[in-house]
């Protein structure tokens, strides 16, 4: 109220004894808050009168007033439910042992439940930062955000998500994917919500709970009225619970949209060597409800779980079955486990593990912080790998500033050191690699120098006061007379910095866009982008150069496609490169690729391997297989495989028999019945591949018979050329023998050719010869890899296959001029040992490549620096090059043979440690000497 005295309040609204003194004017307001479920049920809301009538006294007069009712529309609100899900262990190198673990990705997430009448629009996790502790000491551990995603959709790569619009009943999934460079585990995850502005904006009067449950895996309830999007099997106390993406009015007196999971161990039989792998049996017993089932893993982590399938032949969804470790007390060791998930649970599954160990890894290099330092003093420090085969890695650094040292110990373990001088301070990265002598891992560390006369990196004269840009402050800023007034308009840019696409993006967009960001933005320069786009690694087959793409900012962005002559193609794996250019000069190549994805087209059938279209087979247990599909590099693809036949009533209305397989390693991905089939029937079977978009291939339709009576010959030996082989001829003669027919007919050899793709490039059945059978091909290409199988046939059933591949290498053609990676052409560099490399040339594997590198002081390539043969492609300097001076490097490659690419063009650059550049020098050439003159012309 304003005006009014002696005012009381009563029941629903009702104000009485006010008093409004004379020549005064008085008002009343009224706040009317909704109580919950005010606004009804519906999305509209609910429509409410408000009137007023009053009452009032002046003089010895009385008098009412009525205020026409006014309307009120109170919509509902969302009422929300969140859920958080926070993994006990994060897996990364565990200090307290010898080895360097490798880093494991985990899952961060969060479920969100609108149980409210109304809709929540526009609803963001504003911030969340977890903290995550080392196990021993209590320490403080990083983590690095590699994925996020709502509904299994990919969001931007940021601790932010947008979950968009929550309508009433549904339910909306959060996940980051996470990376930790030490073990830990999970303390803390702290978030701030907003939503429309509608409500309010602060989100924290609709959200009715939250509670935080310690996360046991990503999971999928495969039912088949639920949702394809990823659920959360997580704990509520000491309760095992899964948490469904979808609404199921399903319960429990701790969560909603839940269902309680029974926790299961089993018994596992002995394993059964298989064409597929290792094959075990486990035995559970019976539940009604879903299943969580936890053994020990009898390989401890070192044979990956491939398969699991229930015991009616039903496969379980990839999801569903994962591997684990679990730190025991002493902070060293590790428990494995295996784990199933399933939400229709059997009492037997069949679980298949790689018949090999895991394939040969990467040694891990322990995380490396990032140092300061001040000039004239010391920074060491140790660099730690493992490989988790067993191998001693060698360790190796690049990049290594002027007078810095890196020793090898020959243990895995390998130390840095360097006395920075006088004159080094600046930024620096430098990059260690570890190999096992066939695979390499890398880290990376930025170490700072300080100046002598500013340890704190304030940038003055830490004894004479602070460099705050005033004359004479000796900041060396470029604003005082200190000397140092053109050091920053007289430096090239910094390195670019790639932001979008990231390194192996795959770009579903029709129209990607490329961002760059300036590491040293200066909107006083002029800076323009250079940026090569190529179809290949090597660099040879350029697709566009996009030249003067101006610099916008700190940060800028382009749609790429409006800068291109051609569109781009699908399903192509771009190799793109991009530098900064100033009228001073230009920065070092930075390098990336991505695949073009969108809206790939697969018109091309995957070629049937075995059983080949209407042959037999001898056995009730046939396995399927079909060579891979052509996907590009790093797509997550799975096989399903469907029967039908009518002649067998177990497949008479047809049957996914297989799925989630993933592809087999050697192009080939195989399945084996695990039923016995019907001897004399008919089966017509197809496989199809999916990739995580749904973009799928069929394969052509097979079709095979059952038939015991003949048994099939055996399988042939491949003569020539040997598997791995290296041939110097376009027209070789693949060779088999040795396979019999068990019934003593006749067989013919059925070969195949196919590139390294997979794809059918030509066939041809041969008829035997005295057990062999020779194929005679001609024109093939010249320096390629080729696959190729053979098997042998009585007519009517064929024999295993037998496989191989071999290299074609004529030394007749010379290899491609090798693409130069850095220094590029013009560019500025800070390092006086700089690294010359180049792409390698696309050679096949089993040829030696060597490279020839030249270093040179003049445009002319007349003054010869050194020289270099390497059988790799980069040359690091073993010796310093002189600062503020030009150089100029050329290139070219050489095989086992002599044949040599042409050399390369002079590449020109500019070595300027420090930073700044030299003022300009006058040489005198007339007079060439001391004259005295009265008069005249000096000349």
């Amino acid at each position: 109220s304003r005006g009014i005295s002696e005012l009381a309040t009563g029941d629903g609204g009702s104000v009485t004894n006010g008093r409004i003194g004379p020549a005064e004017t008085g008002e009343l307001r009224w706040l009317i808050i909704p109580t919950a479920g005010a606004g009804g049920d519906t999305e509209d809301g609910k429509l409410y009168f408000v009137g007023a009538k009053l009452e009032l006294r002046y003089g010895n007069e009385r008098e009412t007033l009525v205020a026409t009712p006014d309307s009120i529309r109170v919509r509902p609100q969302p009422t929300l439910v969140l859920d958080y899900f926070l993994p006990r262990e994060v897996h990364g190198n565990n200090p307290m042992t010898p080895t360097v673990e490798p880093v494991e990705p985990y899952t961060l997430g969060v479920r969100i439940a609108n149980t409210g009448s109304g809709a929540a629009n526009n609803l963001k996790i504003d911030s969340a930062q977890p903290e995550i502790v080392e196990n021993e000491q209590g320490l403080l551990v990083d983590f690095t955000l590699t994925g996020s995603y709502v509904d299994d959709e990919t969001a931007q790569r940021t601790l932010l998500l947008n979950f968009g619009t929550i309508p009433s009943g549904h339910n909306r999934m959060g996940r980051w994917i996470m990376e930790s460079s030490l073990s830990g585990r999970f303390t803390a995850f702290n978030a701030r919500m907003s939503h429309a502005d509608e409500l309010g904006g602060a989100l924290t009067s609709l959200i009715d709970n939250i509670y935080t449950h310690t996360l046991v895996a990503d999971v999928l309830v495969d039912l088949p009225d639920r949702d394809r999007v990823r659920d959360y099997l997580a704990r509520v106390g000491t309760e095992l619970r899964v948490f469904e993406s979808e609404r199921t009015g399903q319960d429990t007196m701790d969560c909603i949209d839940c269902a309680p999971v029974a926790e299961l161990s089993g018994s596992l039989s002995a394993g059964q060597n298989t064409s597929n792998g290792i094959r075990h049996t486990l035995s559970v017993s019976a539940s009604e409800d879903f299943v969580h089932i936890k053994l020990p893993d009898p390989y401890q982590g070192e044979r990956p779980l491939t398969r699991a399938t229930r015991g009616d032949g039903t496969l379980l969804h990839g999801a569903n079955m994962w591997q684990s470790k679990s730190l025991r007390d002493n902070n060293v060791s590790y428990d494995y486990f295996v784990h199933l998930f399933d939400a229709r649970p059997a009492t037997q599954y069949q679980l298949l593990f790689n018949t090999e160990a895991l394939e040969n890894q990467p040694p891990q290099i322990a995380y490396i912080a990032d140092y300061t330092t001040v000039e004239g003093e010391q920074v060491g420090f140790l660099v730690i790998a493992s490989d988790p085969d067993g191998t001693i890695p060698s360790l190796s650094a690049k990049a290594l500033p002027s007078g810095a040292t890196f020793s090898d110990r020959g243990n895995g373990q390998g130390v840095f050191s360097w006395f920075p001088d006088p004159g080094q301070a600046g930024e620096y990265e430098v990059t260690f690699e570890a190999t096992d002598g066939a695979l390499t891992a890398a880290r990376s560390t930025t170490i700072t120098v300080h100046p002598e006369d500013d340890p704190d990196g304030t940038g003055g004269d830490d004894e004479d006061g602070p460099g705050d840009g005033t004359p004479g402050d000796g900041g060396g800023d470029g604003s005082g007379d200190d000397g140092e007034g053109g050091g920053p308009s007289a430096n090239a840019p910094a390195a670019v910095q790639i932001i979008n696409p990231i390194l192996d993006d795959r770009v579903r967009y029709e129209s990607p866009v490329v961002e760059l960001r300036s590491t040293d933005y200066d909107a006083s320069k002029t800076v323009t982008y250079t940026i090569e786009l190529y179809t290949d690694a090597a660099m040879t087959q350029r697709f566009a150069r996009l030249e003067n793409i101006l610099e916008t900012g700190e940060y800028t962005q382009f749609v790429l496609t409006h800068h291109l002559s051609e569109p781009l193609e699908k399903g192509q794996v771009y190799f793109w490169r991009v530098k900064a250019n100033t009228h001073l000069g230009r920065t070092e190549w930075v390098y990336s690729r991505f695949t073009y994805y969108q809206q790939l087209d697969f018109d091309q059938h995957m070629n049937i391997h075995s059983p080949r279209v209407d042959m037999a087979v001898d056995t009730l247990r046939p396995t399927l297989a079909t060579d891979n599909a052509d996907y590009v590099a790093g797509a997550d693809v799975t096989y399903l495989f469907a029967v039908i036949s009518e002649d067998d009533p177990e497949y008479a209305e047809g049957r996914i028999v297989a799925e989630g397989l993933p592809a087999g390693s050697d192009g080939v991905t195989r399945w084996t019945f695990q039923s016995d089939l019907q001897d004399g029937a008919v089966y017509l079977w197809a496989a199809i591949a999916t990739d995580e978009w749904d973009n799928f291939t069929n394969s052509k339709t097979g079709s095979f018979t059952v038939d015991l009576s003949n048994q099939a010959p055996s399988k042939p030996t491949i003569v020539t050329p040997a598997v791995g082989a290296l041939l110097t001829s376009t027209s070789p003669s693949l060779v088999a023998q040795g396979s019999t027919d068990p019934e003593g007919a006749s067989v013919t050899y059925h070969f195949q050719l196919l590139n390294m793709k997979g794809q059918l490039l030509q066939e041809a059945a041969v008829a035997s010869e005295n057990s062999e059978a020779t194929w005679e091909l001609a024109d093939l290409a010249d320096n390629r890899r080729y696959r190729w199988r053979v098997r042998a046939s009585d007519g009517h059933t064929d024999s295993e296959v037998a496989e191989g591949y071999f290299d074609i290498v004529t030394g007749n053609q010379p290899p491609h001029q090798p693409t130069r990676g850095n220094p590029a052409d013009k560019a500025w560099i800070q390092v006086l040992s700089p690294t010359l490399w180049v792409q390698a040339v696309d050679y096949p594997a089993s040829v030696n490549v060597s490279y020839e590198f030249e270093l040179y002081r003049d445009a002319y390539g007349t003054d010869l620096v050194d020289a270099s043969s390497r059988n790799e492609p980069f040359w690091p300097l073993s010796f310093e090059l002189a600062n503020h001076r030009d150089y100029y490097w050329r290139v070219r490659a050489t095989v086992d043979g002599g044949a040599q690419s042409p050399w390369s063009e002079l590449d020109h650059f500019f070595v300027n440690q420090g930073g700044g550049s030299l003022p300009p020098t006058l040489d005198f050439v007339l007079p060439d000497q001391n004259i005295t003159l009265e008069g005249g012309e000096v000349l």
